[in-house]
């Protein structure tokens, strides 16, 4: 790996699950100095005519691209409502615009590989349910490959640790002190740490002059995949120990996607990366270029986390109370689980994308196995319960009509003349095949099992 190698500029966000009371929690953020976030980012200073154009231009493209359903949830707050007409909730998007601190963050294995980083606007999206999200962006000290790859790295770890104003603090304990008011995210007691595993999701958009990379004999699929995994620089050149084995480095990249020649894109569980050539421009520089990754594409791929933790709920707490959790999955896959969230393709093939990067559909479909053979056990329990509860009511009726064919027994016997013993013998060989031929009815399994054991 060339260490020359740069990216121009890029995005680079790290985003993590935590859980929040909205009667609470709302208030909480706006004493810290989070607001509202506007329809549009735009550049500083912008002459208000051009600020009323980006306005409507942005409101045009999210009513005429995407789909109601999915921009009222999380694009423009629009009003939406479910099948019965009721309102549903929208997520709630905060930003801390004026938010800037300078972290180091220490690299535990190599002092070199430890990297500084402007902290920079702080983004909340409070969810239906009490789920929420939270997104902060990165600015590296330089856009060095190698820069990049391990602030990735370090960045990602909610146990890395970071240095500011001389205080050492671990990373999700300095996110919970500066970004979230508290609210934590890591310990027994912490509700979402039961399915946010221990590691930050990172979502990075990055430009690269294209000749330069062709200058290093460096391969553009290669550099996605080692950003994407945070795998070391080069290792797939270099085609050593550390490098991927040959299945394993073609099933992750069956994952990227393409619309254009001038970038590459891929999804995995815990990344969304893009690296490319002019697809991407600082918000001072092209405010369309920054919405369309910073706001559009970054919302599809939040959407679909919310998602994805939200499945990791369910499994998680499922047996605590089934029959509710059943009904409540069974909701939120009618409120939520798009197939297509707009009439361009570009969109689709990103949200289709993330989708199968994060395997949503095999875990909704394995929900619903556990939803399937939690039906069949209470169905058999039922009819356990019922037939237990029918031989009751057969024990109860025999023991009522004992007297009365005792009385019709010796009426028989009296009619026949015949002696008791020889009424009980020819009774029995009438009555015991008659009873055994009902048994075997009833019971036909039993029967067979017995058969079997017996030959």
């Amino acid at each position: 790996m060339n260490s020359n190698i740069q990216f121009e500029n890029g995005l680079i966000k790290i985003i993590g699950v935590f859980a929040f009371n909205k009667n609470i929690d709302f208030q909480r953020f706006q004493k810290i100095g989070y607001t509202t976030q506007p329809l549009v980012l735009v550049p500083d200073n912008l002459p208000k005519d051009q600020l009323i154009s980006a306005i409507e231009e942005t409101e045009s493209i999210y009513k005429n691209v995407y789909y109601k359903e999915f921009r009222g949830l999380i694009l423009d707050g629009q009003t939406i409502t479910d099948y019965t007409g009721n309102e549903k909730e929208n997520v709630k998007v905060l930003h801390f615009k004026k938010f800037s601190e300078n972290l180091l963050f220490n690299s535990r294995f190599n002092a070199e590989n430890s990297c500084a980083a402007e902290i920079q606007n702080p983004e909340i999206l409070l969810f239906p349910n009490g789920i929420g999200l939270f997104s902060i962006t990165l600015s590296p000290k330089d856009w060095a490959a190698v820069t990049v790859s391990n602030l990735l790295y370090l960045s990602r770890d909610f146990n890395t640790k970071v240095t500011s104003n001389n205080n050492h603090l671990e990373w999700h304990a300095w996110i919970s002190k500066n970004i979230l008011g508290g609210i934590e995210l890591a310990g027994n007691n912490v509700h979402t740490d039961e399915f946010s595993g221990s590691k930050f999701k990172t979502y990075s958009i990055l430009n690269l002059d294209e000749s330069k990379l062709e200058a290093a004999h460096y391969n553009r699929d290669h550099l996605l995949y080692e950003i994407a995994t945070c795998s070391k620089l080069g290792s797939i050149e270099q085609n050593g120990y550390d490098s991927p084995a040959e299945d394993f480095y073609q099933s992750i990249m069956q994952q990227k996607f393409s619309a254009f020649n001038n970038y590459t894109g891929i999804t995995i569980l815990d990344s969304f990366t893009v690296i490319g050539n002019g697809h991407f421009a600082p918000l001072q520089h092209d405010f369309r270029k920054f919405r369309n990754w910073n706001k559009i594409y970054f919302s599809i791929y939040t959407f679909n986390l919310y998602i994805k933790y939200n499945l990791f709920k369910f499994n998680t707490e499922f047996l605590k109370d089934p029959v509710q959790y059943r009904d409540q999955f069974q909701k939120f896959i009618n409120d939520y689980n798009f197939q297509q969230i707009a009439f361009n393709f570009l969109p689709n093939l990103i949200f289709k994308n993330i989708r199968t990067g994060l395997e949503i559909e095999q875990d909704i479909e394995y929900f619903e196995k556990r939803l399937t053979s939690l039906a069949n056990q209470i169905q058999e329990e039922q009819e356990k319960r019922q037939a237990a509860l029918l031989g009751f009511i057969s024990i109860i009726s025999a023991v009522d009509a004992i007297d009365s064919i005792t009385a019709s027994i010796a009426n028989v016997q009296a009619f026949t003349g015949l002696s008791s013993l020889s009424f009980f013998i020819i009774a029995s060989i009438v009555v015991v095949p008659v009873c055994l031929g009902i048994l075997r009815f009833l019971f036909p399994h039993q029967f067979n099992k017995q058969k079997k054991e017996t030959f």
